[in-house]
């Protein structure tokens, strides 16, 4: 039996190139195509580059919110919610999942479905405590957690949450590179054809680990390092080039739209997979993007597991 057309609120916590924001506007998309009504709201603008592939709304249109206007933020969203009436409320990240699904279940919205992004391990005390007990207690009508290693992570949890909760891996859209040859895509990086392109795609921050490529590169004869991202580890890795002789092998593209990403990795010989891997909590975590994106684009995976950082010299080469 076909499930009747739902109006359907699709929130997330903040807007950004991310992989859980990537993944609600590929959810909107299907959700669309099925024949619903979708609406995706932002609570809040963060991000350098918005993803721009489902129309969208900002709760609260500022990057840097004061502690009022986090207050703010149910009450808003109560009056959005309000308006537009829908049947179910979607939301992604553990700020939204808060906010969303006790304002849904206070104005008995009847489908309210929280998604787990992340082991909870590596939430706040408060987010953390919060979500325990609103998925206790049937704040969400569904959790859907994303991978078996957040599943994991609520192995301990009541079994009230444990009950509503179910694991739904991300979907893998398909890719194609048919708007541009390998040669085109490396041109405008400016990849000279003798080079191998060494590619890193992330936050350039310290749990992204790109401080540790630029380190090696000096024993990489040949290579070029071309890291797409902001952050606040910029100035240090600009210094540590320098200070490892490389810095005119590393070029830093800054923050790329997921168009440009894709002519990246057309271009790339190599797409490294990262993370510092010391913390525990995102030792479990395993879904990477950047995993996803090499074996989309058919890059055959080399990947040299090790005790202490399970992922660390996780290659995908081409």
């Amino acid at each position: 039996m076909e499930m009747q057309p739902q109006n359907i609120v699709a929130v997330i916590t903040h807007d950004d190139q991310g992989g859980a924001q990537e993944a609600l506007c590929r959810l909107c998309r299907a959700l669309v195509q099925r024949g619903h009504s979708v609406r995706l709201w932002y609570l809040y603008k963060r991000g350098v580059l918005t993803n721009t592939s489902f129309p969208h709304q900002f709760i609260l249109n500022r990057s840097r919110l004061s502690l009022k206007e986090y207050s703010m933020l149910p009450f808003l969203f109560r009056k959005m919610l309000l308006n537009e009436r829908p049947t179910v409320v979607i939301s992604f990240l553990p700020l939204a999942n808060i906010i969303c699904q006790t304002v849904g279940s206070f104005l008995r919205i009847p489908v309210r479905i929280a998604s787990q992004r992340n082991p909870v391990q590596t939430y706040s005390w408060p987010m953390k405590i919060l979500d325990w007990y609103l998925g206790t207690v049937g704040c969400y009508t569904d959790n859907v957690l994303n991978s078996s290693d957040v599943g994991q992570s609520i192995r301990n949890y009541p079994w009230p949450y444990r009950y509503r909760a179910r694991i739904i891996h991300n979907g893998i859209e398909p890719i194609s590179f048919d708007d541009m040859s390998r040669d085109e895509a490396r041109s405008r990086f400016q990849i000279d054809p003798t080079e191998t392109a060494l590619v890193s795609v992330g936050r350039l921050t310290k749990q992204k680990n790109h401080a540790f490529l630029v380190q090696i590169l000096g024993a990489l004869h040949g290579f070029r390092l071309l890291l797409a991202g902001v952050g606040s580890e910029l100035e240090r890795l600009r210094i540590e080039a320098q200070r490892m002789g490389v810095a005119d092998r590393v070029t830093f593209l800054g923050a790329l739209d997921q168009p440009a990403i894709k002519q990246l990795l057309h271009a790339a010989d190599i797409l490294r997979c990262h993370l510092s891997m010391r913390d525990k909590a995102m030792r479990s975590s395993r879904r990477y993007r950047p995993a996803k994106r090499s074996l989309r684009a058919t890059y055959p995976a080399i990947a040299k597991p090790s005790s202490v950082q399970p992922l660390r010299l996780a290659l995908f080469c081409r």
